[in-house]
């Protein structure tokens, strides 16, 4: 019976030991998935920047090429 104990406590203390270990890959996974989380929104981010940027160009142009047509639409009425 003694020796049948010592068998249960060996087996015990190996799925214990298994645990930590699986605890420790799980903790060391989680971190990993955080980080490549972190990073996927700086990415987003940054998409979400550079189409504000894309954005903000497209009406500068409107904006640059409204103020021409004005320019010009003076000088033919400077020049009638």
């Amino acid at each position: 019976m003694a020796k049948e104990l010592e068998e249960e406590e060996n087996i015990l203390r190996q799925s214990v030991e298994k645990l930590k270990s699986v605890e420790e890959s799980r903790t060391s996974l989680v971190n990993h998935l955080r980080e490549a989380l972190r990073e996927q929104v700086k990415v987003l981010q940054s998409c979400k920047f550079n189409n504000l940027l894309r954005h903000f160009n497209y009406l500068l142009s409107f904006v640059y090429q409204e103020s021409e047509l004005e320019n010009l639409q003076s000088q033919i009425q400077v020049k009638i």
